[in-house]
């Protein structure tokens, strides 16, 4: 039976092995300054830590749904069915919320249910963790500095229309997920992105960035995590490219990087000279872009690195897809 809530808000939380972090995410939920009522609703996926003990110590004060490992998606599913809330914001079991984040999220939100009468979600800015080691924080400059070319991250100093926020920390209206009826759950990752492209096609949603709604989240802690995340997400886009065809601007990097290989093939085949010219000037245009962006040497020349790593790994990753008969990786 589906517990009565008449609160306007569910918070969602999905913990898988997380041990470490879940009882500082969910204290921060739990201490939020808002004047709203909220429901607070963690899904244990099948940890097979101490996650579900630890969340037993707060029974008392949170919704705790305990399912077998499905993935984030069914995870999330699971939440959206049980909640009678109008509105739903999801936040990853590794994130610490501000203390005014949920009000800000859905202030934002009912602010513009007054003047929209069109779907829309609104999703928040993600910081590193003020407890991250070097290599921690060096990632998150990292995939900072690559805004420009995905939808993962974003850079603004007020409210602004983007086409999509990740459901690390992001507010929907129940009706809206309901409507496409919630995730894709044989799609990880790139499922938060899948779900704003379908609710996009069919319900002209709108998305929105709100950088005040601020979470400090974790970031890959070593760049071997770095490496494999760039596969996992490389092979996310193959899925969403094999789905709804190419919807991203990233989905451009392929196609680049093929006509790179073919032009080196061809000067290859032709001069090694040129071939090794042509790697040579990559390698130097590389590096005077982040020299430019990120104005030290030290950055310069490890971003640039990380940068002619990650993106074959990325390629790899979506070149996987394309023959792939899995849909959904496993939890890390």
């Amino acid at each position: 039976m589906m517990p009565k809530n008449d609160k306007i808000l569910s918070v969602v939380v999905v913990a898988y092995n997380e041990e470490e972090h879940i009882a500082q995410c969910i204290d921060s939920i739990l201490q939020q300054i808002t004047s709203y009522a909220y429901h607070v609703i963690v899904v244990d996926d099948g940890s097979t830590d101490q996650t579900a003990d630890i969340l037993n110590s707060y029974q008392d004060l949170i919704q705790i749904i305990h399912t077998k490992n499905q993935g984030p998606s069914h995870a999330r599913n699971l939440a959206i069915q049980s909640t009678q809330s109008p509105w739903l914001a999801f936040f990853d079991a590794d994130a610490v919320l501000d203390e005014h984040c949920i009000e800000t999220l859905l202030v934002q939100a009912l602010t513009l249910t007054k003047d929209n009468t069109r779907s829309f979600s609104v999703g928040g800015k993600q910081s590193v963790s003020p407890k991250a080691q070097n290599c921690e924080k060096n990632t998150a400059q990292f995939l900072q500095s690559l805004s420009f070319a995905s939808d993962y991250l974003h850079e603004a100093e007020d409210l602004q229309r983007v086409n999509h926020v990740p459901s690390c920390n992001v507010i929907y209206s129940t009706k809206s997920l309901q409507a496409v009826r919630g995730f894709d759950e044989r799609l990880w990752p790139c499922e938060d992105l899948d779900l704003d492209i379908r609710l996009t096609k069919v319900l002209d949603h709108q998305v929105f960035y709100c950088p005040k709604a601020n979470i400090f989240h974790r970031r890959p802690k070593t760049y071997w995590s770095l490496l494999r995340m760039f596969y996992r997400y490389g092979f996310g886009h193959g899925l969403l490219v094999k789905k709804h065809g190419l919807c991203q601007k990233i989905h451009a990097l392929p196609i680049l990087s093929l006509i790179l290989i073919m032009l080196l093939g061809i000067c290859m085949f032709q001069s090694f000279c040129s071939s090794l010219l042509i790697v040579l000037g990559i390698c130097l245009f590389n590096f005077i872009f982040w020299l430019l962006i990120r104005k030290q040497l030290k950055e310069a020349v490890l971003f640039s690195c990380l940068l002619m790593m990650c993106i074959p790994v990325w390629n790899f990753g979506f070149a996987s897809a394309m023959f792939a008969n899995k849909t959904r990786f496993a939890h890390d």
